[in-house]
């Protein structure tokens, strides 16, 4: 099946009063069924952005031969890509409860667009990472909506090894950019990266 749910990280484990500080992002989950087998198979690919930031420099252009005005913007995102192992109940119910393992990568990443003069447009480019390897385990349950359509929910909680659920995170009001679009992080700050998560979504069996 295919998944697309909305997504949030969580310091802790207690219901929030308000969602003004929840960090909410996209994840896309492709799942391949076994219907004899004990276990099902996939890979979840999140995106969480929590910085934006446009810049208005003078980039050099060879073509031109002279430097030209463009439009520089800056975001920032929380990312991850696990494998996963899913074990469901109830298979062929209305309500199929499951548990999952899963392993992967996590941390955040900065990419850099650009935009100049005359609505040309340059390729974007990653201009920053801090990625490390996360594990952890999940429950969810599956609503059967239709006979291919199913609303999903899940919680799950991620672990690290030494240290690793810190990741090296830069201001993007201290970027600067030269004259070549090359961007310059200065100072980067570590952050903690939450250790629980929790999404809802559609999920669609084909």
């Amino acid at each position: 099946h295919v998944g697309l749910n909305v997504i949030s990280d969580r310091y802790t484990t207690d219901v929030p009063e308000t969602l003004d500080d929840e960090n909410f992002g996209f994840a896309l989950t492709y799942m391949k069924h076994d219907r004899a087998g004990l276990f099902d198979r996939g890979l979840d690919l999140g995106l969480q952005p929590f910085g934006k930031r446009t810049m208005s420099e003078m980039l050099w252009s060879e073509l031109e031969n002279d430097s030209v005005g463009a439009d520089i913007t800056l975001r920032s995102n929380l990312v991850h890509a696990h494998y996963l192992l899913r074990t469901t109940l109830f298979k062929n119910r209305g309500i199929q409860p499951y548990a999952e393992v899963f392993g992967g990568c996590r941390g955040s990443i900065v990419t850099t667009s650009y935009e100049l003069e005359g609505d040309n447009k340059l390729p974007g480019q990653l201009g920053h990472t801090s990625l490390n390897f996360s594990f952890g385990y999940a429950v969810g349950l599956r609503l059967k909506l239709t006979k291919r359509a199913f609303l999903n929910a899940r919680v799950c909680q991620l672990s690290h090894l030494n240290s690793g659920n810190e990741i090296e995170v830069i201001d993007l009001d201290e970027v600067s950019i030269n004259s070549q679009g090359l961007l310059d992080a200065g100072e980067t700050r570590k952050e903690l990266l939450a250790p629980y998560s929790a999404r809802v979504g559609i999920a669609f069996d084909f």
